[in-house]
């Protein structure tokens, strides 16, 4: 199997080589490809996703979100626009995803789903084009 850690950021790969040292059978069992990124709003990171491939067709990958502290200060208000319309997305604030130091260009923006009701905050980006989803792929 392949491990490829193209996609990982830099401060992350020493982890991941020792983590399949530690645990071989990873790459026996499964191709293992990480793309953590970073969540933006504006010029202020707000949390990590391990981010997946959810919709190939629609260029959607997605993953929870990691918040840090700053999250915190735009928590109530991105629940509050889950509450009113399902999702916060670029009309509410101007996300940006940053994935190894590139950032991505999602012609259909970027939106977070938080609940109250729920531990998990969600994280997608819809319309990706093909070439950006085959460096992306598990």
């Amino acid at each position: 199997m392949k491990l490829s850690t193209a996609y990982v950021p830099k401060r992350y790969r020493p982890f991941i080589r020792a983590s399949i040292f530690l645990m071989p059978e990873l790459l026996q069992t499964q191709q293992l490809v990480i793309m953590i990124g970073q969540v933006y709003i504006e010029k202020e990171i707000i949390g990590e996703v391990d981010f997946k491939i959810i919709a190939e067709s629609m260029g959607v990958i997605g993953g929870n979100l990691i918040p840090n502290s700053n999250y915190l200060k735009y928590q109530p208000v991105i629940q509050e626009h889950f509450e009113r319309n399902g999702i916060s997305n670029i009309h509410d604030f101007k996300f940006r995803v940053i994935l190894d130091e590139i950032e991505l260009k999602p012609e259909g923006g970027i939106g977070i789903t938080d609940s109250k009701e729920f531990d998990e905050i969600f994280v997608e980006s819809a319309g990706l084009d093909q070439l950006t989803l085959d460096k992306l792929r598990l």
